[in-house]
C-alpha cells in the first residue's frame, strides 16, 4: 500500500540578529526546543548578519530595530534585496507608528515586542516562514489606532499620507538642505534619509529629487 503521509518538512533555518548576548542566548535556547526550528547563526550587527546570510541561507531572520551599526529596518531592507527568499521578523523592545509603517512597506512579514510571551515570537517565525504576516497583539492595536486617526483627519493638505519624519525631510528639502544636512538635523544616517526620500518620491509619483523639491515648493512645504 502506498504511503500517503506528507513528507516531514525541514526545520525553519533562523538567523538571530541582536546586539545583546544574553538576549541571543535566551532566544536560541527557547527556539531550539522547537522541533521545527533550527538556529543556524547569530550576529550582533547588520553587517555581520548580511555576510553570514550568504553562506547560511536562513529562511527567517529575527532582528532588533536598534543595531550598533545602524537601523534594523535599513538592515532588513538590505537583507530582503540580497536574499529574496528570506523573511524578516522584527523583535524589538519598542514600537511606534513610523517604524511599523516602514516595516510593512518594506515587505517585513512580522513584528513582535520583546515584552510579549515567547510563544508570540515562535508563532511569528512560523507564519513568516509560510509567507504570512503576523503582528503581535500590542502592535496590531497600534496599527488599528493609526488607521483610525488617519481616517478621522482625512488626507493632508499636501495630498500625501506622510509620517512625521517624512514631512520633516520634505520640508528640509524644500528649504534647500542636502542629504547630509538633513541627516545631521535629524541625528540619523545619510542612508536613512535616502530611504525616506525614496518612499516620499514613490508616494508623490515623481522620479527625481528636483521634481520632489518642486512639488514641496508648490504645496508650500517650507519652514516658517
Amino acid at each position: 500500500m502506498q504511503d500517503r503521509s506528507s513528507p516531514k518538512q525541514p526545520p525553519i533555518r533562523i538567523l538571530l540578529v541582536e546586539n545583546h548576548q544574553f538576549m541571543r542566548d535566551g532566544m536560541r535556547l527557547s527556539l531550539q526546543q522547537e522541533s521545527d526550528m533550527r538556529v543556524v547563526g547569530e550576529a550582533a550587527d547588520g553587517a555581520t548578519a548580511l555576510r553570514l546570510s550568504k553562506d547560511l541561507c536562513p529562511d527567517v531572520v529575527v532582528t532588533e530595530i536598534g543595531l550598533p551599526d545602524g537601523d534594523g529596518l535599513e538592515f532588513s531592507h538590505d537583507m530582503l534585496r540580497q536574499r529574496r527568499d528570506t523573511h524578516i521578523v522584527i523583535h524589538t523592545a519598542r514600537a511606534d507608528r513610523e517604524h511599523l509603517d516602514l516595516a510593512l512597506t518594506a515587505g517585513i512579514r512580522a513584528f513582535v515586542l520583546k515584552g510579549e510571551a515567547a510563544g508570540e515570537l515562535k508563532t511569528a517565525i512560523r507564519r513568516a516562514a509560510r509567507c504570512e504576516t503576523f503582528l503581535s497583539q500590542e502592535v496590531a492595536a497600534l496599527l488599528v489606532e493609526s488607521y483610525q486617526e488617519l481616517r478621522a483627519k482625512g488626507p493632508p493638505n499636501h495630498d500625501l499620507l506622510l509620517s512625521d519624519r517624512e514631512t520633516t525631510i520634505l520640508k528640509s528639502m524644500a528649504d534647500g538642505r542636502n542629504t547630509k544636512e538633513i541627516a545631521e538635523q535629524l541625528s540619523c544616517s545619510i542612508k536613512t534619509v535616502d530611504y525616506h526620500r525614496k518612499r516620499i518620491m514613490a508616494k508623490a509619483r515623481v522620479h527625481s529629487v528636483a521634481e520632489l523639491t518642486k512639488y514641496a515648493l508648490r504645496k508650500g512645504l517650507t519652514s516658517p
